[in-house]
């Protein structure tokens, strides 16, 4: 068996030929007829008003954070609550837009921003809820639209959430804004890209400008005006034409991969549900008003020395194998930024228990049977020079609130 990588990327039959096309045709800055395609077919995916394409998520998100602080700093409001467990270009956004983060708890089930704990974090400085829709399962975003109220932002980092849904919405589609992956992990992908979302004209307006480096040259694109200047502080963040030819092609895949994937994902919560039975492992709870993608597919071991054996055995065994986020409040940056290991104990205790498993369209039966194999004798202690046993005694996940 050939080394079983953890993700591969996706590319549509037309991926090549759309690059080579836009590389050909010599117009190769963003915004142009392959970018323009590309947005379009997202916006009619995502069912969003406003769609822009970035350079990458983490500049979508710090697009989001700067459009925060434009309507919150002046009225006193800066601080931004999200979850520890998440990676570093969440927590970056807030820090690079000159805002404050707030570390909050997950909740043990689904990894998502635990509301509870996040309604403990407001009060009167609170200027956003990030809630991250881990794994592309959705968070609880009833809970957390009714925290935010009407002075709060919802922010949603949909990073893994292309092609995945709350009830009938789209990832990234409800809060005020959302932002989205197109990095070469990620179901859909044109290697290094992302999308900003939103409904709200006066957000819309002002990203448009932020996006073209703080000028209106996109109203001069479209002949609303006829000379385009520097008009606010922005950025750089339109995506290259070869790119948004690579996303063009791919998006049109996006459902099917999602189905593609969520079989996969199923046959690994089937084959590993008699060792949930018996706690040896934890496996993800989809809650009943998320339509994921199948992103990824991970389950909790019960303790970090049991997760780094079977990742470690799973190495040998030629299978790509691998934990996930650092929690970032007991990060060395989050703990410059006086946070404690103590602050968030559920991330704290999850984190050093998750193991990932391969996962993607292109992972064959047998290959995903070889993967299972190897799984159930580590847990049932038949694998070669091992010394794991499963744990006969259930351990307990810790709830906030």
């Amino acid at each position: 068996m050939d080394f079983i990588p953890l993700t591969r990327p996706f590319l549509s039959a037309s991926a090549i030929s759309a690059i080579i096309s836009a590389v050909v045709s010599g117009d190769l800055p963003g915004n142009g007829s392959y970018s323009e395609r590309a947005r379009l077919e997202l916006q009619k995916i995502t069912k969003t008003k406003h769609v822009s394409l970035t350079t990458s998520c983490s500049h979508s998100l710090e697009l989001s954070c700067a459009m925060v602080r434009e309507h919150s700093v002046g009225v006193g409001r800066d601080e931004v609550i999200l979850p520890s467990f998440t990676f570093t270009s969440t927590a970056n956004a807030v820090l690079n837009a000159g805002l404050k983060v707030v570390f909050a708890d997950v909740e043990p089930e689904t990894m998502n921003l635990d509301a509870n704990d996040a309604a403990r974090k407001i009060n009167s400085k609170t200027a956003a809820i990030m809630p991250v829709h881990y794994a592309g399962v959705a968070a609880d975003m009833d809970a957390f639209r009714a925290l935010a109220g009407k002075d709060i932002f919802l922010v949603e980092d949909a990073a893994q959430g292309i092609g995945a849904y709350w009830k009938d919405k789209h990832l990234g589609s409800i809060g005020d804004m959302g932002c989205i992956s197109f990095h070469g992990t990620k179901n859909i992908s044109c290697g290094e890209g992302g999308a900003f979302l939103t409904a709200n004209e006066d957000i819309a307006q002002k990203a448009e400008i932020y996006i073209e480096k703080g000028t209106n040259r996109t109203q001069f694109l479209r002949g609303i005006v006829d000379k385009y200047t520097w008009v606010s502080r922005g950025s750089s963040y339109v995506i290259a034409e070869p790119l948004a030819a690579l996303l063009e092609a791919n998006l049109p895949e996006a459902d099917e991969i999602a189905a593609q994937r969520r079989r996969i994902y199923e046959r690994y919560m089937t084959a590993f549900a008699e060792f949930a039975n018996t706690e040896s492992v934890r496996l993800p709870v989809i809650p009943d008003y998320a339509k994921p993608n199948g992103h990824l597919f991970y389950f909790l071991l019960p303790s970090q020395n049991e997760r780094d054996e079977m990742m470690h055995y799973l190495h040998r065994q030629k299978i790509c194998a691998a934990f996930h986020y650092v929690p970032l409040h007991s990060s060395p940056m989050g703990c410059a930024l006086g946070f404690r290991p103590e602050d968030c104990p559920v991330s704290e205790e999850l984190a050093g228990r998750l193991l990932r498993l391969p996962l993607y369209t292109q992972l064959t039966h047998e290959q995903q049977d070889y993967i299972i194999e190897n799984v159930t004798a580590k847990l049932r202690g038949h694998a070669d020079n091992c010394n794991f046993r499963p744990n006969k005694q259930p351990f307990q996940l810790r709830r906030l609130g």
